[in-house]
């Protein structure tokens, strides 16, 4: 399997969150990570306000704040100029 970077994986996981607010097994699933792996990269988003979370019946669910589409949307960006996949 191909290596991600962390940058590229919290880019995922905000992508991942910009689409659909979700808990972080789910989450963890989607971004094809481990469950530790995930959380503690919902660690470094959440510590730096990229992302939200919410209890929604006694669940976590997180989801992309306004500063998290943003920096994504930066980010998206400059992947688009540069012509990377």
């Amino acid at each position: 399997m191909k290596h991600r970077s962390n940058v590229f994986i919290l880019m995922q996981i905000l992508e991942l969150l910009m689409r659909e607010p979700r808990g972080p097994t789910r989450l963890a699933q989607a971004a094809n990570l481990n469950y530790q792996k995930c959380v503690e990269y919902l660690g470094i988003l959440s510590a730096n306000q990229f992302v939200g979370k919410d209890i929604q019946e006694g669940h976590e669910i997180y989801s992309a704040t306004l500063k998290g589409k943003e920096l994504f949307m930066r980010w998206d960006r400059i992947f688009e100029e540069l012509k990377l996949p």
